[in-house]
């Protein structure tokens, strides 16, 4: 009797390594939504210079990245993702993503085992469910940077109100983009005339540069007040309309700033914002007393109806 049952629990454990080994998972397709606009998705995979920030992984040039210890080469890109092989053991990873409703992304990521091994091998994966793994790890890893407003648009932008309804503004034509010193002259004169009339100032400044042409740039400045003034051919009185505004505090000189405008009004286009008004940099910094640009903080500001 023992013999038969033991007979009989070495064969239902043969039985079950051959099921497993015969059953284990090749294929395995993960997907998720993240809250990432699709346009912001897909200008970030079709830059091939933005793709080791987001890539799960090590990026290892324009078409091969590393993965859990394998190297993929990407077999084709598509316009919204990719088919990517390890060469050795044949493994592939598929990678999509498509819209998704209320302004999302879904991604899916499957991956196939390519070589399956010998018997023992077949129910060791059984086991471990290594393409489960891969998937699920690699999809986190997307969604964990996707998720990440900052990490898309290199900026951490947040929805703040107008602070301040009363602004005195100067306006000035230039032949050349404007120097800081320039910049701060303007500043001098608006506010040395606002301690003249006895004017409050209430916070820093704000700036605004545009070219009219191809050799004139227009600066307004203007500084938050307690009160309006009498106007002249000089100073004039602004009204911010209460609002909401999409802002960012940006460190670092010009170019970073202009970089992190370009971002925003990526970010407004991504999520379908109108702007009713200009954007305008706040001077944080006094760039008077701190020359070293890149210890300047900028705050970028974008009037937004909701």
């Amino acid at each position: 009797m023992k013999k038969i049952l033991g007979l009989l629990i070495v064969v239902g454990i043969a039985a079950g390594l051959i099921f497993l080994s015969r059953n284990y998972i090749k294929t395995y397709t993960a997907s998720g939504t993240v809250n990432c606009p699709p346009d912001a998705a897909n200008r970030l995979f079709l830059n091939g210079d933005q793709r080791a920030k987001w890539l799960p992984g090590t990026n290892v040039n324009d078409s091969s990245f590393e993965w859990e210890g394998k190297k993929y080469v990407m077999q084709k890109i598509l316009l919204n993702g990719f088919y990517a092989i390890d060469m050795n053991d044949k493994n592939i990873i598929e990678f999509s993503f498509t819209p998704a409703l209320n302004n999302q992304t879904q991604f899916n990521v499957m991956v196939t085992e390519g070589n399956p091994g010998n018997f023992f091998s077949r129910i060791v994966k059984a086991i471990t469910k290594p393409v489960v793994k891969t998937a699920e790890g690699f999809l986190n890893n997307l969604n964990s940077f996707f998720g990440e407003t900052k990490n898309i648009y290199g900026i951490d932008i947040s929805r703040g109100r107008v602070d301040n309804i009363n602004w005195v503004s100067a306006m000035q034509d230039f032949d050349h983009f404007p120097a800081t010193s320039e910049v701060y002259t303007v500043i001098d004169t608006l506010e040395k005339f606002l301690t003249a009339q006895q004017v409050t100032v209430l916070g820093q400044p704000i700036l605004h540069i545009r070219p009219i042409d191809e050799k004139t740039y227009q600066m307004m400045t203007a500084v938050p007040v307690e009160k309006p003034i009498e106007p002249n051919n000089q100073f004039k009185n602004k009204t911010m309309a209460p609002g909401f505004l999409m802002k960012a505090d940006v460190t670092g000189g010009w170019s970073r700033v202009a970089e992190a405008e370009r971002e925003m009004e990526n970010y407004l286009r991504d999520n379908h914002k109108q702007s009713p008004a200009i954007p305008f940099q706040q001077l944080i910094t006094d760039r008077r007393k701190q020359t070293d640009s890149t210890k300047w903080v900028t705050q970028i500001n974008y009037p937004v109806f909701n």
